[in-house]
């Protein structure tokens, strides 16, 4: 028997299986991803390739190995279109902002199909063109063709050399124009497998099997498995195909997790069925052709299995899905222990120990009750019908029992690691709801003093739990308008954002407010995948190396007050929609908290300050009073005090109403700010009197030039509603030191001094001492009696 002919079918069937897998693999990632899908296409051009060479070279005649190399080339000519296309999909900047596949027109893809299509004719489908091309010798080796170099083996390698080279370019461009480190690995590790597969499998199947007496059989199938291992590490460690994990419930064995342990049942089913097939290249660890027989009879029916399971898993119907799959997998049991009934009942009674322990992660005891059911029924029907005979087994039964116990292993591995993860969340769980009392604590002491505290606290804790670059609060203070860059944490060795960004508005930065109103989330695990609407956003991201974040809105009665923003500085971080979730329970304590100083600053402005006008009310004069005195007594300066009063203000509310009235005392509020310096101070004592602070006063005198100034005030008249109204005030002025050395002293005398004035004439300025009369006397009637 010729073991080498075999030896390598048996290598040309492993790659066939791993292609197969990782396909699998591949589209369990992502069904819904046009990348995932055509990805899948190379993997069935390759499992094509493969499986072909697996079958034709130890073929027992040059018809069947002929039969079997036209069917592998439906792979090898098809396989660097689809890898073209596939690359193409790949690099393209826009490929997240669309449906579609590429934005090549439908033409372009056309083309970039018709040497597959040519070459597929040429080398399979017609048998007049396949006569010449083939020239297959028998080795001893197996099978090889030897080459005749014609014109279309020519056009064949100008096809394979030139999308391959074509593929590296777009590799290199997109490697070149991305910012992100983790791209540039990529493809220097995706690049230099292609390259070292393109290198040997030229020379095993273009060079060597035409100069050699006895050459090897084309490798280039096996080789192929260095660009795809490439590309699985690549998937693994630099995200490059599949999708953010979605939300996890409490249970043990929730829909993400079924739908992984259906998938890992289908590869057992389709691995045990790869298995079986084992005898087609080993059958002199049979016991004759009709073992053999059962074995691949056997082999088919559990592939198909578990497409069939697979196919299954795609149902949205989750209960109907899941029932299906458990009848699939019971039916197994007693089918597949008859099948193999005569040749190795030794070895298949353990079949079903691999279910039972597929069914541990279950909620429910009732699919490990009925795969028990049905493995105790089986064997007693065995018992029953076949009580007596001789086992036979052959050397296959041993491989087939090492195959079980491994098959056993990894199922209980998937297993393991679905508890371990669990359990890993669980704790994971526990770790959150500890930062959530410990900043709730925190919050519950909150006031104006400490706020700025409490705030770079919990980013301490939020950045610390969900291991990112950089935590932050943007906020608009509860006011609206531009949100202020105001609270910050890094961690070590990351540099701060605060001092470098300002602030952020609606109209700046439109796509990013849009996304926080409408979905109440902003999340962006690639910058590099920012659509074109945010062009803005994304130079500002750029500006600070960040790769990906998130930014969750706080918010009181649907408006927004600010965000929570997490960045990452130094990788990309995907977030699943739980940890969104647990993200949206701290900006809820944050918007809790800053309502509770809001309303704190509302009941102190309500306690020191006037609502119709803004100005301080008395309370907070006097005290501004007491302090401006403290500090006139140390420096020997003056302090200036009136009371001011309008004159004849109650016609004008009787007469307009109120409304037209207190229009009228803002208009006259906003006139006495603009004439005093921000060290004085104005208030509004009640109704229509007003007191004024004129601080660090050096000549008494000056006074009277400001109290001049305010009378001006009341030359032109106030717009108020579309009227002029014209009015008057009287003034009364109190000096420090000469007039009181307390605030309500100095106040009491002012108010005074200004009924002195009313009972003058109104309209005028009344010192509560004659020698403070100036020019004011003769502008607007000086009184000069003393109080």
């Amino acid at each position: 028997m010729d073991y080498a002919p075999l030896s390598f079918s048996l290598l040309f069937f492993i790659a066939f299986a791993v292609y197969l897998f990782f396909g699998i693999y591949i589209i369990h990632l992502d069904s819904k991803s046009y990348l995932n899908r055509l990805f899948l296409g190379v993997c069935i051009a390759l499992c094509l390739w493969s499986f072909g060479f697996s079958m034709a070279n130890s073929a027992p005649s040059g018809d069947i190995a002929l039969f079997w190399r036209r069917f592998s080339a439906l792979g090898w000519a098809s396989i660097y279109s689809l890898l073209l296309h596939f690359f193409l999909l790949l690099t393209d900047e826009n490929r997240g902002e669309r449906l579609k596949p590429t934005n090549l027109p439908q033409y372009l893809l056309f083309l970039l199909y018709i040497p597959a299509a040519v070459n597929m004719y040429l080398h399979s489908l017609s048998s007049k063109t396949t006569a010449i091309h083939y020239n297959l010798i028998r080795m001893d080796y197996g099978w090889v063709n030897v080459s005749s170099h014609n014109i279309w083996d020519l056009f064949f390698y100008a096809y394979y050399a030139g999308y391959i080279l074509i593929s590296l370019m777009l590799l290199w461009r997109w490697k070149k124009k991305s910012p992100d480190v983790g791209t540039g690995k990529k493809v220097n590790l995706i690049s230099s497998a292609i390259l070292a597969a393109l290198f040997f499998g030229s020379l095993t199947d273009v060079i060597l099997s035409s100069h050699l007496k006895n050459p090897l059989p084309q490798m280039a199938p096996v080789l192929t498995l260095i660009p795809i291992a490439a590309i699985y590490y690549s998937i693994k460690n630099y995200s490059l195909l599949g999708k953010i994990e979605e939300a996890r419930d409490d249970t043990i064995l929730d829909e993400r997790a079924r739908e992984s342990l259906y998938y890992h049942l289908s590869m057992v089913f389709i691995a045990s069925g790869l298995l079986c097939f084992l005898p087609r290249f080993l059958p002199y660890m049979t016991m004759g052709e009709e073992s053999l027989h059962s074995m691949l009879v056997s082999s088919i029916f559990l592939f198909f299995i578990g497409i069939a399971i697979m196919i299954i898993k795609l149902m949205k119907d989750k209960k109907t899905r899941s029932v299906l799959i458990i009848l699939l997998a019971l039916l197994s049991i007693p089918l597949i222990t008859l099948l193999f009934i005569e040749y190795s009942s030794i070895t298949v009674w353990a079949f079903p120990i691999i279910l039972m322990i597929t069914s541990l992660v279950f909620d429910t005891r009732i699919p490990l009750s009925l795969i028990m059911v049905t493995a105790v029924a089986t064997q007693i029907l065995v018992w029953v019908y076949a009580p007596i005979g001789d086992v036979q087994m052959d050397k296959i039964d041993f491989l087939l029992r090492i195959g079980m116990f491994l098959i056993a292993f990894w199922l209980g591995s998937v297993v393991n690691k679905i508890y371990v993860k669990r359990l890993k969340e669980n704790i994971r769980q526990m770790d959150f709801q500890k930062v959530i009392s410990e900043i709730s604590f925190d919050f519950v002491n909150v006031n104006q003093e400490n706020i700025d505290e409490k705030i770079n606290n919990m980013l301490r804790g939020i950045g610390e739990f969900f291991l990112v670059d950089r935590a932050y609060v943007f906020s608009s203070g509860c006011g609206g308008g531009a949100m202020k860059y105001l609270h910050e944490w890094c961690r070590s060795g990351i540099s701060p954002g605060l001092g470098r960004a300002h602030e952020i508005t609606a109209e700046e930065y439109p796509w990013w407010m849009e996304q926080l109103k409408r979905d109440k989330v902003l999340y962006i695990d690639d910058i590099d995948k920012l659509p074109h609407g945010a062009a803005s956003e994304r130079a500002r991201l750029n500006r600070q190396n960040i790769k990906s974040l998130v930014a969750i809105p706080f918010e009181k009665n649907d408006e927004i007050m600010g965000f929570i923003g997490l960045d990452s500085v130094e990788s990309k971080k995907k977030w699943s929609d739980h940890y969104l979730g647990m993200l949206k329970i701290f900006s809820n304590l944050l918007a809790d908290g800053m309502m509770k100083v809001k309303a704190e600053k509302e009941i102190e402005y309500m306690a020191y300050y006037d609502r119709l006008t803004g100005l301080p009310n008395r309370t907070l004069f006097t005290d501004r009073l007491d302090q401006a005195l403290h500090m006139a007594k140390r420096h020997s300066n003056f302090v200036g005090v009136m009371f001011m009063d309008l004159d004849n203000f109650k016609t004008v509310n009787d007469i307009l109403g109120h409304r037209c009235g207190d229009g009228l005392i803002k208009k006259v509020a906003h006139g006495l700010k603009e004439r005093l310096r921000k060290t004085d101070t104005v208030a509004r004592f009640g109704g229509d009197e007003f007191l004024i602070m004129l601080n660090n006063i050096s000549s008494a005198k000056d006074i009277t030039k400001v109290a001049d100034d305010i009378m001006d005030l009341f030359a032109e008249p106030f717009k108020i509603d579309g009227r002029e109204l014209y009015i008057t005030a009287s003034i009364g002025i109190a000096v420090f030191p000469y007039d009181g050395a307390e605030a309500e002293t100095l106040i009491k005398n002012a108010d005074i001094a200004m009924y002195r004035a009313k009972s003058g004439g109104k309209k005028q300025i009344c010192p509560v001492y004659r020698e403070y009369e100036g020019r004011s006397k003769e502008k607007h009637g000086f009184v000069q009696q003393p109080v």
